[in-house]
């Protein structure tokens, strides 16, 4: 008995219904984003034109974004970030005043970047969660957290692609390790 694999989808046919999902159900394009990279590039195409996800307030990169996404993001009401900063912004230091930081409440980096490249984290007005990479020394952030005045939870984590499955248990109503933390915090606060 030989074993038939299925057949990959023609690319034409797989954009063809990559495009059909997103102007159908704009609401999953976030999930279509994190199918594959040719389902980004896709998607991200027919976003230039298309207003219909003007109200995406979760995102997760993890790959390179095209440079001309950027005004795109920059008009969209992020909240919460899940990326590697050099993959949107290349050139260090990062401009944290940059439109599309504008709302963001839940940041989680994940880049590999010098102390100067963090500086501007203070300049978020509403930043109040941040986690970063525990495996890096904590000195590199030290001098922008100072600065962050409504930071309620810092949280020092491994990132891996548990990142991307935590993120879909938040996206689906569960408890991810935001809520978590803050029902640590809660808990703290309540022992008092």
């Amino acid at each position: 008995m030989s074993k038939i694999g299925v057949p990959p989808l023609l690319p034409e046919l797989e954009r063809e219904i990559l495009e059909l999902m997103a102007l159908s159900w704009p609401e999953c394009i976030p999930q279509i984003l994190a199918v594959s990279r040719r389902a980004r590039i896709c998607t991200a195409n027919l976003l230039k034109g298309f207003s219909a996800c003007t109200g995406t307030v979760d995102l997760v990169v993890r790959e390179e974004v095209d440079p001309t996404l950027l005004p795109l993001l920059g008009a969209l009401p992020l909240q919460h970030l899940v990326a590697d900063l050099t993959d949107f912004l290349p050139t260090p230091p990062i401009d944290f005043r940059h439109p599309m930081f504008s709302q963001i409440t839940h940041l989680e980096l994940s880049d590999a970047l010098d102390r100067d490249s963090y500086v501007g984290l203070a300049q978020m007005p509403w930043l109040t969660h941040l986690a970063l990479d525990m495996h890096r020394p904590v000195d590199i952030y030290q001098n922008s957290l100072r600065h962050c005045k409504f930071l309620k939870v810092l949280l020092l984590v491994e990132l891996s692609n548990d990142q991307q499955q935590d993120w879909t248990v938040a996206a689906r109503g569960g408890k991810d390790h935001w809520i978590l933390a803050e029902e640590r915090v809660a808990a703290k606060a309540a022992a008092r």
